[in-house]
């Protein structure tokens, strides 16, 4: 944390390293420890093992679904998706928004691919995404959103995975079920997604 707010170099160089840092040290615990942690390796074509090493974990939630972690800094609303639809995570698209911002892409391009890749995917589901920026959804499933700090004119938003009034899962779980604390809850929600 120390590098990332006082390191060298530019603040977008340090998140990137900060990012990859994390990422690659939350891979290797997950993979180690994933049964004390209570994370489930999420199957690719039937293999944990394929799942395991690309990252995909999921953990059992109270009401019985499962509810998918992220596995990187910026898939939070991949993570989000999968869980409310309970689909695997790599089942929807990957959106990459901290890569595409790496390689130099605008944040409009990149909100306009992130729009036109969801709303493709999102038909051939036969599902659309609502947003709720009034009123949040009290009831039901449904992605509550937490604003975060704008990033190169890109929203570093989170996502929550919500049942009614309760945070079911916040994806960013580090270590699943060993990290009980819950941190973000519906009083931290800017605005809301329904699936419908």
């Amino acid at each position: 944390m120390d590098n990332l707010e006082n390191g060298a170099g530019s603040e977008h160089e340090r998140l990137r390293q900060f990012n990859a840092d994390v990422q690659q040290t939350l891979a290797t615990l997950r993979r180690r420890y994933h049964r004390e942690m209570h994370l489930l390796p999420v199957p690719i074509g039937g293999s944990t093992d394929k799942g395991s090493r690309a990252g995909y974990y999921a953990m059992r939630l109270r009401d019985g679904s499962l509810g998918y972690v992220q596995r990187r800094a910026d898939d939070c609303l991949q993570a989000a998706i999968a869980s409310c639809l309970q689909i695997p995570m790599h089942q929807v698209p990957d959106l990459q928004v901290n890569r595409q911002l790496d390689a130099g892409k605008e944040a409009e391009e990149i909100n306009r691919g992130v729009d036109e890749l969801m709303a493709r995917w999102l038909a051939s589901q036969g599902v659309q995404l609502v947003v709720h920026s009034g009123h949040l959804p009290t009831m039901g499933r449904w992605i509550g959103v937490v604003r975060g700090p704008v990033r190169e004119e890109f929203a570093n938003d989170h996502c929550l995975l919500m049942s009614g009034r309760e945070c079911l899962l916040e994806t960013s779980k580090p270590i699943g079920a060993l990290d009980r604390t819950v941190r973000l809850g519906f009083e931290d929600v800017d605005y809301g997604i329904t699936i419908e």
